[in-house]
């Protein structure tokens, strides 16, 4: 059950996102000229990693998500939850800073929230398009295995609780 409500929302995003990179490229290709007037050269190659990267985020985001809604009967809850995952998996290099400037409990506590939320700013590569940097193989690889690996655990938790769940 688990595992197919995982896919099939694995399936509508993948979907949805290719449905938005196709749309993006249209209209880029329709208004090729940029503010500055000058033509901007559009590059489907990383426009394609860029895409795949969003994939493998909200794929972890999602099985957070739905890991919490094994757990609570509340949809509000869940959403609530996922968007604190997410926003708080973007930030997550900041967890390390804060944790660094406060006292010991706070450490401590922070230290905990490092730990469990997923690591999504390895997956944003907006500045790298930006500034027209090249995104490597191995950086994707290493997000992605990363995501992966907390992916398969989230959803391993989330059998442990349905499984001890009483209907």
């Amino acid at each position: 059950y688990i595992f197919g409500k995982f896919l099939g929302t694995c399936l509508t995003l993948a979907t949805n996102l290719f449905i938005i990179g196709l749309f993006f490229c249209l209209v880029y290709g329709l208004n090729q000229r940029g503010v500055s007037g000058r033509d901007l050269p559009l590059d489907t190659t990383k426009n394609a990693q860029a895409v795949l990267m969003i994939f493998f985020q909200v794929t972890v985001v999602a099985a957070f998500t739905i890991m919490v809604s094994v757990l609570s009967s509340s949809n509000i809850f869940t959403i609530v939850c996922g968007i604190f995952v997410f926003l708080a998996g973007q930030m997550s290099e900041s967890f390390q800073h804060i944790q660094e400037h406060s006292s010991a409990a706070w450490e401590k506590i922070i230290a905990i929230v490092y730990y469990i939320l997923p690591r999504l700013d390895n997956f944003d590569v907006r500045e790298k398009l930006i500034v027209d940097e090249p995104i490597y193989f191995n950086y994707m690889w290493h997000a992605i295995a990363g995501g992966l690996v907390y992916t398969a655990a989230v959803l391993v938790l989330s059998r442990l609780f349905f499984n001890d769940r009483e209907f």
